[in-house]
């Protein structure tokens, strides 16, 4: 493989990695490094989500295997990590109505 492709690599791994951290955060898994808090905003999350589908769907054709699975395995960590979220929230949310 040519050092021109590996760099590539690099960098569509190090783009993907900044959109999951950004999600990660949103979700509320990870503190925010500017805050040091833990705060948690969907809509954020789903918009970080959105754009890595959108990098898979508009890059589909010229993608080494490595950048595919990278795409493959970081969408289904956060959609995964998005479901948790909302159960929790939805648990939390059931838990305060039947104390109320």
């Amino acid at each position: 493989m040519s050092s021109l492709i590996e760099d590539q690599e690099k960098m569509f791994a190090y783009l993907v990695g900044t959109f999951q951290t950004s999600a990660l955060i949103s979700l509320g898994v990870m503190k925010n490094p500017m805050s040091n808090q833990i705060n948690q905003n969907l809509d954020q999350a789903l918009y970080y989500i959105g754009l890595i589908e959108m990098l898979e769907v508009k890059t589909a054709s010229n993608l080494t295997e490595y950048e595919k699975q990278i795409l493959i395995n970081t969408l289904s960590d956060l959609k995964i990590k998005l479901i948790e979220q909302k159960s929790i929230i939805k648990s939390s949310e059931k838990k305060t109505q039947k104390e109320s």
